[in-house]
């Protein structure tokens, strides 16, 4: 005989907190804000960030089909948790300036129908009288390589998180409110959830709002920036102009501009204004095609793009894998499942492909 004890308890506390959490977050955006961490943008073929069609069903208010996991719950709140030890040491080195400064203003080109950009940086600092605004990640140790780099490969954070540090770099620097805070520098600071290890990048932005990422060593010794601007494009790999590279076609998947983030976000807001379903930017499956185009890009490795031509392993984009909204999307593409209720994930996505 099964005895339900403490453990099932926290368990079912758990599940609720959970339900109480997505609910509090499903309500059409009326007011028209949108969050640094919604931020997309279209890069020639391919987009990153937020897909249009998800942002479509949030602002819309539509409840989300497959809602986060216990287990995803579970990582943002680990995070969350490394996020306030990292600040006490601020704290404890006498450093610590405020945290959670609110960053708001209204987006470039929205004057017509106003979208507001609400958002929350991490935590300032203030060091030898300047002040440092610092945005804290915590990361899975096999996004370690791709971000922390290793010898032969440049370390670089997401797109997602450049475009989010890039927007704060705008407040700070081209909104008057935003300069009258006076931070001088902003910063992505990465952590291992398994190790703790942690990994600096400083991120400006040009006079054409392109990011300027600096790299910083172990030692705290600014690297060579990396700007942006300067590098070739998917368009250019596309065209034949520049031959890919895998550091190149990561370098050019965060050539985002601010104004291109902007414009985005306005471009949704028109069709939920317009109440028109968006196409989806992204794929749960590549076709052939989109195959041979990620290798041309520089966005998969030749060995991957050989497994995903012989069908060894199914290949598609993690941002449609972990959608909230996938299985309302697909139906919309007129797929629809046996089971109703079964929640797709990473790990199941070549067996749900099979049913199909």
């Amino acid at each position: 005989m099964s005895k339900k004890g403490f453990i099932y308890a926290i368990l079912k506390d758990n599940l609720k907190t959970l339900q109480m959490s997505i609910e509090k977050g499903t309500f059409p955006r009326t007011e028209r804000t949108v969050w640094p961490s919604e931020a997309s943008v279209t890069l020639g073929p391919v987009s990153e960030g937020e897909c249009k069609r998800a942002l479509y069903y949030r602002y819309t208010g539509t409840p989300p089909s497959n809602p986060m996991s216990l287990i995803g719950r579970s990582i943002c709140d680990t995070g969350k948790l490394i996020e306030v030890d990292q600040i006490l040491k601020y704290k404890g080195m006498g450093m610590f300036y405020s945290d959670q400064e609110s960053i708001k203003y209204d987006i470039p080109g929205s004057e017509k129908k106003p979208i507001h950009h609400s958002g929350k940086i991490d935590t300032l600092i203030k060091f030898k009288d300047q002040i440092h605004g610092i945005e804290i990640k915590t990361i899975g140790t096999y996004k370690i390589d791709s971000i922390f780099g290793t010898d032969t490969k440049l370390g670089l954070p997401s797109p997602s998180n450049i475009m989010q540090a890039i927007l704060y770099k705008y407040y700070f620097s081209k909104v008057e409110k935003g300069k009258n805070v006076q931070v001088n520098d902003v910063y992505l600071l990465y952590i291992d959830r398994g190790t703790g290890r942690s990994k600096y990048f400083k991120i400006d932005i040009d006079n054409d709002g392109y990011p300027i990422i600096t790299p910083i060593d172990g030692a705290g010794n600014e690297k060579t920036p990396i700007r942006t601007i300067d590098y070739p494009s998917y368009n250019d790999f596309l065209e034949g102009k520049e031959k890919s590279t895998d550091e190149l076609g990561r370098i050019a998947g965060v050539r985002i501009c601010t104004q291109d983030i902007f414009d985005k976000y306005i471009s949704v807001f028109n069709q939920v204004d317009n109440k028109t379903l968006p196409s989806k930017d992204y794929n749960l499956k590549y076709t052939q095609e989109e195959i041979d185009k990620e290798l041309l890009l520089g966005r998969i490795t030749a060995r991957k793009h050989k497994m995903a031509k012989n069908g060894t392993k199914v290949y598609g984009d993690v941002r449609c894998q972990g959608c909230a909204y996938q299985k309302l999307c697909l139906e919309a593409e007129g797929i629809i499942f046996q089971k109703p209720e079964e929640v797709i994930n990473l790990h199941e996505v070549e067996d749900i492909w099979k049913l199909l």
